[in-house]
């Protein structure tokens, strides 16, 4: 009994060193295998911070070339937009004060250039047109601002202060002193031209001088349509009332 019992005891003995050399085994290679995967792990996580690495210059690079198309459109639209505006308006600065109290020494207007493309002006139309009067610097001639009085086939006769279209005398609630200085007569304006005078009669120089005289059609560079600046007079309404 007691040898049986002993050689169970051995056989259990061992039965327990091999468990527990099998389980010794077992976690050398759980650790190794998992000092091996650890390794392996390691590889994916520092592609991927590469490939995050890659994606954000990719988005950087994008996001500026983006930018620049947005850059580019906008500069193409407004050129487009100023092409279109400067063909058919013109801005004018007023220099002078013949057209006083109407306008003032470097009030802003804007001047639509097609107003008279295929015809006439109306009267009290404020224009500018190309004139014959050379610039004080001698670099060419001057472009003059005035009133539209006069128009193909009117008589004009300017006397004792006061102005007669064809035979009636003008209201004209825009002259800056109320009267008009000089003698003039004029039977009938030629066909295709128009008479223009300044609101400051007493300063301006206008159709009653030969070296401006009625104005050709194709001198006509345009209608005054609103002034705006100063932004406290903005307006269109230059009829004085």
């Amino acid at each position: 009994m007691n040898e049986e019992k002993f050689e169970k005891e051995i056989i259990v003995e061992e039965v327990t060193q091999t468990e527990e050399v099998f389980e010794q085994e077992t976690l050398d290679e759980s650790i190794d295998s998992k000092a091996e995967s650890g390794g392996e792990e390691k590889a994916p996580a520092d592609d991927k911070s590469e490939e995050g690495e890659a994606e954000k210059k990719l988005s950087k690079k994008e996001y500026l070339i983006k930018e620049l198309i947005e850059w580019v459109k906008v500069a193409a639209i407004t050129l487009v937009a100023a092409l279109v505006i400067t063909s058919f308006v013109r801005p004018t600065l007023v220099i002078g004060d013949s057209m006083t109290n109407t306008f003032q020494p470097y009030d802003y207007l804007l001047v639509y250039k097609r107003a008279y493309k295929n015809k006439l002006p109306e009267y009290g139309d404020v224009v500018l047109f190309q004139s014959h009067l050379a610039l004080d610097n001698g670099r060419g001639e001057k472009i003059l601002i005035k009133r539209v009085i006069g128009l193909p086939g009117d008589s004009i006769d300017i006397y004792d202060g006061k102005v007669y279209r064809n035979g009636e005398e003008l209201v004209e609630p825009y002259l800056r002193d109320g009267a008009t200085d000089g003698d003039l007569y004029i039977p009938e304006i030629p066909e295709g031209e128009i008479f223009a005078m300044g609101d400051n009669r007493f300063g301006s120089n206008d159709s009653r001088n030969p070296a401006v005289g009625t104005i050709p059609q194709d001198a006509l560079l345009g209608k005054v349509i609103i002034r705006l600046f100063p932004f406290n007079a903005i307006t269109t309404d230059f009829s004085g009332e």
